[in-house]
């Protein structure tokens, strides 16, 4: 059985300290920073974890972005001339794209300039419908664009097919605007076009590379890839052709209360080189981070209290070595979600309420969040449009979890075949959390194995 359920806590706040370097100091305008894990993908079309992200979203850009200092978060233009534009029935949406925008310059281009076009949006929408492609981020439309199933019928594996092949409901009249149509209204439309799949690729570049981006960055972002060691570092530099940008006016009270305003309305990008470490261990980052080897870290949780004292404060002896530390809110949330395709899980109600119930959350926030987490009341975390601060949390009940367990047919766990809990990447945290859960779910009777996964693996 393959256990996985549904929200059980909410990281939303994390302390990410920095490391201040002396004027004094060669390359100052250079950010070190760590990656847990090596990059799976940098294609677009099949990124889809947090190590990769942070070096795609630095080189690829998309139609729309977050306005990342106002809650609830807001979608803005980002490559698109303004917001999208719906005919009565919203099933046909107009896109401006803007001009001007230039790609990175590389060898695929002949030495020459090549500037956005919409094509490169279109082209992108067909990859990630293309079986070849195995992308991570086709599900998103191809239930949702009109033709998908009869433009894979007739492109199936041929690269060439899938150039000169269109998809019904994209269409592309003049090189700067696009019109996508749908089955029946997409009120998300606007947020799959600000994720990272949707990045625009120009078609020439497709056969080329023969449809393979896993070693070159073809982007319009503000960096582009400089040098990649694998499974070790990854540079990014300054794109100096990058188009207009600038960092936001205004945000909301909070942001100001951050002092995220001190730099507001400064052209962007402000750092020259980006350097990515890939260490996987915590406590190594922490040690190269003491080092002066990386510049930026999210606090690891086993070193929280000897940063942090009693009044969380920095403690004075690192304030001394020019480190600095903020507590930052996230929209991320966390979670477990059952399998529910699962005979014994997905059917048995009483079961996964069982399950939902013998789980301290409380505990499980003081011993991985240092009780900066808050507990999730819903899949909406604060500061996203659609949360609700009042609604029931589920709450920790051993005496519920047991009755639960016994209307589900295995009193005190008898009878109940070993659950699976899957970790999503191997590190020791995760691996931590596998033997949290084991052990909680052991009171009331059950017995879980651990599987341990990298990120890919999880996903399949």
């Amino acid at each position: 059985m393959k256990l996985n359920f549904k929200i059980i806590f909410l990281s939303l706040i994390f302390l990410l300290i920095s490391c201040r370097k002396n004027t004094t100091e060669v390359n100052t305008n250079k950010l070190n920073i760590s990656l847990s894990t090596h990059l799976d993908s940098i294609d677009p079309a099949r990124s889809y974890d947090g190590a990769s992200s942070k070096v795609v979203y630095n080189t690829y850009e998309q139609l729309y972005q977050y306005h990342y200092l106002k809650r609830p978060l807001e979608i803005i233009p980002l490559l698109a001339d303004g917001m999208p534009i719906y005919n009565s029935d919203r099933t046909v949406i107009t896109i401006k794209v803007k001009k001007g925008i230039k790609y990175h310059q590389n060898k695929f281009f002949d030495n020459k300039t090549r500037f956005l076009t919409s094509d490169d949006f279109a082209t992108q929408i067909k990859r990630l419908l293309f079986p070849g492609t195995k992308s991570t981020g086709g599900w998103l439309l191809e239930d949702k664009l009109i033709g998908v199933d009869k433009f894979r019928n007739t492109v199936g594996s041929s690269l060439e097919k899938l150039i000169s092949t269109d998809i019904e409901g994209v269409e592309t009249p003049d090189n700067h605007t696009l019109i996508l149509k749908l089955k029946k209204p997409y009120p998300q439309l606007k947020y799959v076009l600000a994720m990272s799949f949707t990045s625009p690729v120009p078609r020439e570049i497709i056969l080329k590379l023969n449809n393979n981006l896993e070693n070159d960055i073809i982007g319009t972002g503000p960096y582009k890839l400089e040098r990649w060691i694998k499974s070790s570092k990854i540079t990014l530099s300054k794109f100096n052709e990058y188009h207009e940008s600038y960092y936001p006016m205004r945000g909301d009270r909070q942001a100001n209360k951050d002092n995220l305003l001190q730099d507001a309305g400064k052209k962007i990008p402000f750092i020259d080189i980006i350097e990515f470490n890939i260490i996987k261990e915590s406590q190594t980052r922490w040690l190269n981070f003491l080092s002066k080897k990386i510049d930026l870290l999210e606090l690891p949780k086993d070193n929280f209290s000897s940063v942090i004292d009693d009044r969380g404060d920095l403690k004075p002896e690192l304030s001394k070595k020019n480190i600095t530390g903020q507590l930052i809110s996230s929209s991320t949330y966390y979670w477990f979600a059952f399998n529910m395709n699962a005979p014994l899980l997905g059917k048995n109600k009483y079961l996964r309420k069982a399950i939902a119930h013998a789980i301290n959350r409380d505990r499980f926030i003081k011993i991985f969040t240092n009780n900066t987490g808050l507990k999730a009341n819903s899949i909406f975390p604060p500061g996203v449009f659609g949360h609700q601060p009042n609604s029931s949390i589920i709450e920790y009940d051993l005496d519920l979890a047991k009755k639960y367990l016994k209307k589900a047919g295995y009193p005190d766990g008898v009878g109940l075949p070993d659950i699976t809990f899957d970790t999503r990447n191997p590190s020791t945290t995760s691996r931590q959390e596998g033997e949290f859960i084991k052990s909680e779910l052991s009171k009331i009777g059950i017995k879980v194995k651990i599987s341990t996964n990298n990120f890919p693996t999880f996903l399949k």
